[in-house]
């Protein structure tokens, strides 16, 4: 499911891509397949809105499953774009100080620089 999902990615397809990933999600419930769930239904463009939402939520469940400071951190990096998008960037400033917080990692300052 993963490789069909990346596949779909790289042919330009983010909605198939994500359809891929969710089905990958409700087998395995990953925290690492929750985030790139999340980042895969920000990159769709139609119905913004439905999307955002979709991956505001899908990020906090990579953050709360999320068992290793790795994976917390991307899923906070994730949520961090899904706030912009939706308008609360002083959210997302915070959800990236958590993430520096629990690991400074050079990404992280990279998207507090922006």
């Amino acid at each position: 499911m993963l490789q069909a999902a990346r596949d779909k990615e790289a042919g330009g397809d983010p909605l198939n891509a994500m359809r891929w990933t969710g089905a990958a999600v409700s087998v395995t419930d990953s925290p690492d397949d929750w985030t790139e769930y999340a980042r895969l239904s920000l990159a769709i463009e139609k119905d913004k809105s439905r999307y955002t939402t979709q991956g505001l939520q899908a990020a906090i469940n990579g953050y709360l499953r999320g068992q290793s400071v790795g994976a917390r951190v991307n899923a906070l990096l994730v949520l961090s774009d899904a706030l912009i998008r939706d308008g609360k960037g002083r959210s997302a400033v915070k959800a990236l100080r958590l993430a520096t917080d629990i690991q400074p990692r050079a990404d992280v300052v990279a998207a507090l620089d922006r």
